[in-house]
């Protein structure tokens, strides 16, 4: 036990040594000199490494963060064009594809003050909205009449009697007097119509247009409308056919001087009194095989006139568009289609406005006595319906200053006609129409 406590004397007394020493060799100043207290927080300034900076590699983060840079400084740092620019356009005016604009999948690009898209087949524009391969209904890329979805792009194409122009969508007429197309009437300042009128209601003023017909008795008296669609063609309703033992075709109204138009009348036959203009008997017809008398499904009838009917400004045939491009362009719900007509007092009527109407809202709105099928469609009266119009009447809607036909009056109207009317759907007939066609212009 005694060499343990000598030990521990040794070393306290080497203790008190060292503190000793300690305090005979510290500085006794609490404070230090100015020049002593710099030393001890110091930054090197940027201004006294000006040799470093033009050799060594930039810094991001002392060029452009703890300083404002400009697009150089930022170059020096990357060494490529590409990754400063895409450096740049968010350091100015941050990310500008957070979230992604672009559509389907499209690949973003910040740019400063925008962004663009990168996109993937088929889709274009600027977010990548729009599918090249679908037709436009409406704009400056859609087709004035026809259009054909393909692989890339899509096809546009014309009605017979049209040619396609060099820009691929304009359709231009080659016939003198093609269907559906005339030089507008010139008009008095008075009887000047609205400028937002379509061309079929400028050519629509008097009751009647250029494309439409009356059917009559021998006595002139007026039974039903139609609508020309070739030199010999005229398309009515069957049931003006089935409830006539002979049909005369009248092509203008006794009070409207057609001008350049010659009248065409069997010599063997007497002229009816009071008819001027274009008449003619019917030579044959042909009712829709499925058509029953009475029903209002099938109502169709297609009649060949005993000559060829002479076409001027006054009296040219309406075109027949596609099945699809009728359905889904020209008789989209809320589009604006025309009918004109006398009715039954001889009363000539003016042109009336009617939009197409969803099939479901038919039922209700024209409160309709009959089954409504996919073979017809409504149309609702702008102002309210007209109950003057007869059957056959034509409904036909406008495209690119081109009128197309879309329905005939059914008959009989057992239907509320002051609030619009029940029309047979012609694109489910296209087939029949144009095979009878056909035959009849041979």
């Amino acid at each position: 036990m005694a060499w343990i406590t000598m030990a521990s004397r040794t070393h306290f007394l080497q203790f008190c040594v060292l503190c000793t020493f300690l305090l005979t060799t510290a500085d006794k100043r609490v404070f230090r000199s100015q020049s002593e207290a710099d030393t001890v927080l110091q930054r090197p300034r940027r201004s006294n490494s000006f040799f470093l900076e033009e050799i060594l590699q930039g810094s991001l983060e002392r060029e452009c963060f703890e300083e404002t840079c400009d697009y150089e400084e930022a170059r020096e740092y990357y060494e490529d064009t590409p990754k400063t620019d895409a450096f740049w356009a968010k350091y100015q005016d941050g990310d500008q594809c957070i979230p992604n604009p672009c559509l389907n999948g499209g690949n973003c690009t910040d740019k400063v003050g925008g962004y663009s898209c990168a996109c993937k087949e088929p889709y274009d524009g600027v977010n990548c909205e729009r599918d090249v391969t679908q037709c436009h209904s409406e704009g400056p890329l859609s087709c004035d009449h026809f259009c054909r979805p393909m692989d890339n792009s899509y096809h546009c194409s014309c009605v017979e009697g049209y040619s396609i122009h060099t820009d691929g969508r304009t359709c231009l007429p080659e016939a003198q007097h093609a269907c559906g197309r005339a030089p507008l009437p010139r008009l008095s300042e008075q009887n000047r119509p609205n400028p937002k009128s379509s061309l079929a209601s400028l050519l629509c003023q008097q009751g009647r247009c250029p494309w439409q017909v009356r059917l009559l008795d021998d006595a002139g008296q007026e039974l039903c409308s139609g609508v020309v669609l070739g030199q010999r063609s005229i398309l009515t309703a069957a049931a003006c056919v089935s409830e006539s033992k002979s049909i005369l075709v009248s092509l203008s109204e006794p009070t409207v001087d057609i001008g350049d138009q010659v009248q065409v009348w069997p010599d063997d036959k007497p002229r009816p009194p009071r008819v001027l203009g274009q008449v003619s008997s019917v030579s044959q017809f042909s009712v829709h095989k499925r058509y029953r008398m009475g029903e209002p499904e099938d109502n169709l009838a297609f009649l060949q006139v005993y000559r060829s009917i002479q076409f001027g400004t006054g009296v040219f045939p309406v075109c027949v568009p596609e099945k699809d491009f009728s359905e889904n362009v020209l008789m989209e719900p809320g589009r604006e289609g025309l009918v004109a007509g006398r009715g039954t007092g001889g009363k000539r009527g003016s042109p009336n406005r009617l939009a197409y109407l969803p099939l479901e809202e038919c039922q209700g709105s024209l409160n309709v006595s009959f089954p409504l099928t996919n073979k017809m469609f409504c149309m609702a009266g702008w102002g309210g319906g007209s109950c003057t119009l007869l059957p056959g009447t034509p409904l036909v809607s406008v495209r690119k200053n081109t009128a197309f036909l879309t329905g005939l009056i059914t008959s009989p109207q057992k239907h509320n006609c002051s609030q619009g009317h029940v029309f047979t759907k012609l694109s489910r007939y296209l087939p029949w129409i144009r095979q009878e066609l056909s035959l009849s212009e041979k």
